[in-house]
């Protein structure tokens, strides 16, 4: 500092530089360097929660700037001890001891400062990796309950729609087998109706079939009579012929127009067996249209026995038919029984269906609260951890606050006694630079060229102290 005059720029801006760090001091000398809540905006008694607290950009921040604020001390001090060194030969040795306190202090809060932010800030990552995990732990089951409710929805959602399909398809095979059994209703009260006709029918034809038999049996007793009879008026009428053979031979010798009527005068006045002859004539003529007649007879018996035999084939043909539609419908009303329990069971099932979703979905809820209330709980617990921690940090941050501003205190006591100390030096040092001035030109020349370097030397062992 001796060879720093006024003259040289080098010592213009040194001391520039010094007027204004000088004046700084003076200006901040009323006020505290480091203010009570200068960083924390926190009383030193209060306990403030965690959500108002800063953030460790925040603090960062400030502790940057309370390193600025150190780095000047130091530099204020580096200056301060030159020229105590230089123009206070007594009491340099108390500055210095007190100043190297004074150092080994700002360097150990500094360390102290440096593992609180450490502290905090391995604590705002284990504040946030809790968060993470807590958020991890509350909605992976809850993800997990959803993947589950909607399985279970879709699963039930494809049952349900697979039973709306089988019961449309059931209803309309209802449909059909009850258009198929109204149909068999009706042709079952066709069939009845015929049936009751023929059997009408047949009925009737029976009673004439055995009319007819009876009136067969008749005519074939009577025609036995007739043949009787006849056999024995071939007997007569052979034996008759012999004798109209003899009396023709007679006669015709005699002429043919008397032969006739002669013979049947002959005949009618002397045969007394003329009657018993036109008599078996006329039965002969009866017994002819007897033969005829039950010949017819006996075709209209054939015939209508065919007749019964085809209304008998077709009565057992309908009651065949009538057998296969009563089974046929007792089908389709089992069927349709079926049906309607199958309807039955699947409106119960839709109905379980429901229930089971309004049950899952309730017990969806209940999981959705606990999980929700348990994540709740331990986020809360290692929130109120954390803020303890961090209350105890700030705390410990206080107290390292209050020896720092205690020592700023000591150090601007210092500080005054200093400045009345350098006023009185600098009035001295500014005579004696003039002087110098004056003097040698070549000094002042290398003294400027050396004083940055020595003044980097310095400002290079104040960092490295």
């Amino acid at each position: 500092m001796a060879h720093v005059t006024n003259g040289s720029p080098e010592g213009r801006k040194f001391l520039d530089y010094f007027e204004s760090s000088s004046s700084f001091i003076h200006g901040t000398g009323d006020q505290d360097v480091f203010p009570c809540n200068a960083g924390f905006n926190i009383s030193p008694n209060v306990n403030i929660p965690l959500s108002r607290a800063g953030t460790m950009k925040d603090y960062e921040n400030q502790i940057a700037e309370l390193k600025k604020e150190n780095f000047s001390l130091k530099l204020r001090i580096y200056f301060l001890e030159e020229q105590v060194q230089q123009k206070c030969n007594s009491s340099s040795e108390d500055l210095y001891r007190m100043n190297i306190e004074l150092k080994v202090e700002v360097e150990t809060l500094k360390h102290d400062l440096q593992e609180k932010q450490s502290l905090l800030v391995k604590a705002s990552k284990a504040v946030e990796s809790l968060v993470r995990e807590n958020d991890f732990k509350v909605f992976q089951p809850k993800e997990n309950s959803q993947e589950m409710v909607q399985e279970m929805q879709y699963t039930l959602n494809q049952k349900i729609s697979r039973l709306e399909e089988e019961i449309k398809t059931a209803n309309a095979e209802t449909e059909k087998i009850a258009v198929l059994f109204a149909q068999e209703r009706d042709n079952r009260l066709r069939l009845e109706e015929k049936l009751a006709a023929s059997e009408a029918l047949c009925a009737q034809n029976v009673s004439m079939a055995n009319e007819q038999e009876r009136r067969i049996k008749c005519l074939n007793h009577s025609l036995e009579s007739k043949e009787e009879l006849i056999t024995q008026l071939e007997r007569q009428i052979s034996n008759g012929m012999d004798c109209s053979r003899c009396k023709e031979n007679v006669h015709e010798e005699d002429g043919p127009e008397v032969l006739h009527p002669s013979f049947d005068y002959s005949v009618s006045t002397k045969d007394p067996n003329n009657s018993s002859m036109t008599g078996t004539g006329g039965q002969v003529i009866e017994k002819c249209d007897l033969h005829v007649e039950v010949k017819c007879m006996e075709n209209q018996i054939k015939e209508l026995q065919q007749k019964l035999n085809e209304k008998e084939a077709e009565l057992a043909l309908h009651k065949k038919n009538a057998i296969k539609r009563d089974k046929a419908i007792q089908g389709l009303t089992v069927a349709l029984k079926q049906k309607e329990k199958e309807e039955q069971q699947k409106r119960d099932f839709q109905g379980l269906a429901c229930s089971l979703k309004t049950e899952n979905e309730s017990n969806f809820q209940l999981l959705e609260s606990e999980t929700t209330s348990e994540g709740l709980q331990e986020g809360m617990n290692t929130v109120t951890l954390l803020r303890k921690r961090l209350e105890e940090e700030i705390r410990t941050n206080q107290e390292l606050r209050r020896i720092l501003e205690e020592q700023i205190k000591q150090i601007k006591g210092t500080k005054s006694e200093i400045n009345e100390s350098v006023s009185c030096l600098w009035d001295q040092t500014s005579y004696l630079s003039i002087c110098l001035n004056h003097l040698d030109q070549s000094d002042t020349k290398v003294s400027a060229k050396d004083s940055p370097n020595r003044v980097g030397r310095r400002f290079k062992l104040g960092f490295v102290t």
